[in-house]
């Protein structure tokens, strides 16, 4: 089984004073029976105001 879920939200941090994006791939193990592999992704078109989305994967490693 495969659950996919996703976040957005908008941060306001004085070091994020750039345009553009970003984004960082994660992956850990959160139990023996799950791995979880999560994605972040900032959209900042406005300095400091980036969007923050993220998408986190987790699969169970039984139904494989």
């Amino acid at each position: 089984m495969i659950i996919h879920t996703v976040t957005h939200k908008i941060e306001f941090k004085k070091q994020d004073c750039w345009v553009g994006f970003y984004w960082e791939k994660r992956r850990r193990t959160t139990t023996i029976q799950n791995d979880e592999l999560v994605y972040h992704l900032w959209i900042c078109l406005i300095p400091m105001l980036p969007l923050h989305i993220t998408w986190k994967l987790i699969q169970d490693k039984e139904s494989q």
